[in-house]
């Protein structure tokens, strides 16, 4: 009886998702969803039809430009199914599925960084730029998902986690720098780098039938999107583009591999993990505001100190408040690209206070208690 009650409720909420849907899609005709309307919604009904991914015609009305996608090819897989609906639909199924997913990453985020008040998870995720998230279409939760699989992958030494992970990561490697450097170097010591690799490759040939010579492609826009750069459409901190990125990139790797070479741990800490994620947000070559839901991983640490919650709304209180001011009323406040970076120091004063001036060695438990 309960299987067929459970079907009965299942098949309930199906259909008034499906109503839902359908009721609500008239919305979405004048509110389109930023990338996934205008980029990964184009690109899955050019590779149904057989046509070239990235050379086509992706024209923003908003901004009058071009926006191909920049990344492997298997970018596209998560559009394909919403590829068959029409475009308002698709939309509307799109943002709906993110909304229900968007507390569940909250939580396990919160799990993750063993944050146990309930006010401090609610203050976790009810971080402002998630409104950009939402609105742009993104596939940060994909991202999301491959940080926790690299995560868990090493911990466990599963190696087709990691494989997975970082196939997921590789959808926007210039996030992830640091991330994929900390992966190999600790799967290597693990004696399950090899076996991710198989994951990872065998994930990208399949991945890669619908379009062979991605590669060429993907590195012929990049070289022109490098050679014509358009900062304008990222939120960057670091001035002289791309040298102070890249410089900032090269010493935090550097310091990493060093750190790691005198470390005899087999997994990364939770707060070192968090340290990478960061600092790879401040230091990326382009990122924008929805890029910024994988601060949820040292906001949650963060969150767990003293001076964390009011540490947090400020940063909070100054987003709303540039995004009233500035947005709306047209004042001139300096820029939110600072607030990573902002988190980045947070973070780091987090790590000191909870570890006695440690934080690289210490933090393994220390976080397990702090609050």
């Amino acid at each position: 009886m309960s299987r067929i009650a459970t079907v009965l409720v299942s098949a309930v909420l199906i259909c008034g998702a499906m109503l839902f849907t359908a009721l609500t899609t008239p919305v979405f005709k004048s509110a389109p969803l930023g990338d996934f309307t205008f980029t990964f919604y184009p690109a899955a009904n050019y590779a149904l039809r057989g046509e070239n991914i990235y050379f086509n015609a992706y024209p923003n009305p908003y901004t009058g430009r071009e926006y191909p996608p920049y990344s492997p090819v298997w970018i596209v897989n998560h559009a394909l199914p919403f590829a068959f609906l029409p475009l308002a639909q698709a939309e509307a199924l799109r943002l709906y599925i993110e909304l229900a997913l968007l507390p569940l990453i909250v939580w396990v985020t919160a799990r993750w960084a063993k944050l146990k008040q309930g006010g401090r998870i609610i203050l976790l995720g009810v971080a402002p730029w998630f409104i950009v998230l939402l609105s742009a279409g993104q596939i940060l939760i994909v991202l999301w998902a491959g940080v926790m699989l690299c995560y868990y992958g090493l911990k466990n030494a599963r190696a087709a986690w990691v494989g997975i992970g970082i196939f997921f990561l590789l959808l926007k490697p210039h996030l992830f720098v640091l991330i994929l450097i900390a992966v190999a170097l600790y799967a290597w010591r693990g004696r399950i780098l090899m076996r991710a690799l198989v994951w990872t490759v065998g994930l990208s040939l399949l991945s890669s039938i619908i379009q062979p010579g991605w590669i060429g492609d993907v590195w012929a826009l990049t070289v022109e999107r490098l050679t014509h750069p358009r900062t304008a459409d990222s939120v960057l901190l670091l001035p002289f583009y791309p040298w102070a990125q890249l410089l900032l990139l090269g010493a935090s790797a550097a310091a990493f591999i060093i750190f790691f070479t005198r470390d005899k741990t087999a997994s990364p800490t939770r707060w070192l993990w968090a340290l990478l994620i960061n600092v790879g947000l401040v230091a990326a070559l382009h990122t924008f505001v929805y890029d910024w839901l994988l601060l949820l991983f040292p906001i949650a640490l963060v969150l767990k100190t003293r001076s964390g919650v009011a540490a947090t709304i400020v940063v909070y209180g100054y987003a709303l408040v540039w995004a009233i001011g500035n947005l709306a009323m047209g004042l001139p406040l300096p820029s939110p690209a600072f607030i990573p970076a902002i988190v980045l120091v947070l973070l780091c004063i987090a790590g000191w206070s909870v570890t006695n001036g440690k934080p690289l060695r210490l933090t393994r438990h220390a976080f397990d208690t702090a609050e």
